[in-house]
């Protein structure tokens, strides 16, 4: 029984900094698909502007 409890008691241990970890993961994809949205119409933007000139030309 005490080593079924060590156990439990350590997996407790073990559940919070994975959740702590998939917070930041989550966090981490966020901005990161913010910042990849962002630069792609940045881009798109830019590529407009490109088209423009060499179509004018």
């Amino acid at each position: 029984m005490k080593f079924i409890k060590s156990l439990k008691s350590e997996f407790k241990m073990i559940k919070f900094p994975k959740r702590e970890v998939f917070k930041k993961t989550y966090e981490v994809v966020l901005s990161f698909t913010l910042i990849s949205l962002f630069l792609i119409f940045a881009l798109d933007n830019i590529f407009q502007k490109v088209i423009k000139i060499i179509f004018n030309i």
